[in-house]
C-alpha cells in the first residue's frame, strides 16, 4: 500500500517534466532548403508542384471539381 501511494506521488511530477520537454523541429524542417533553390525546386518543397496545383481528382466525363 505504502508504495502504491509513492507512486502516485511521484507521477504528477513526472508528468510535469515530460509536459515540459521542448522538442524542436524547425531546422530540420528546413534543411536542404538552399539545395532545393540551387536545383530549381522550390524552398520548402510543399509551396507548388503537382501534389499542390493538380486538383485531386475529377469527373469521369473530364469536368473538374
Amino acid at each position: 500500500m505504502a508504495a502504491s501511494i509513492k507512486v502516485l506521488r511521484t507521477f504528477p511530477q513526472f508528468i510535469s517534466r515530460v509536459n515540459t520537454a521542448r522538442i524542436h523541429t524547425g531546422g530540420l524542417a528546413m534543411a536542404g532548403g538552399n539545395w532545393r533553390e540551387k536545383m530549381g525546386m522550390s524552398r520548402t518543397g510543399t509551396s507548388y508542384g503537382p501534389l499542390t496545383d493538380i486538383p485531386d481528382w475529377s469527373y469521369v466525363d473530364g469536368r473538374l471539381i
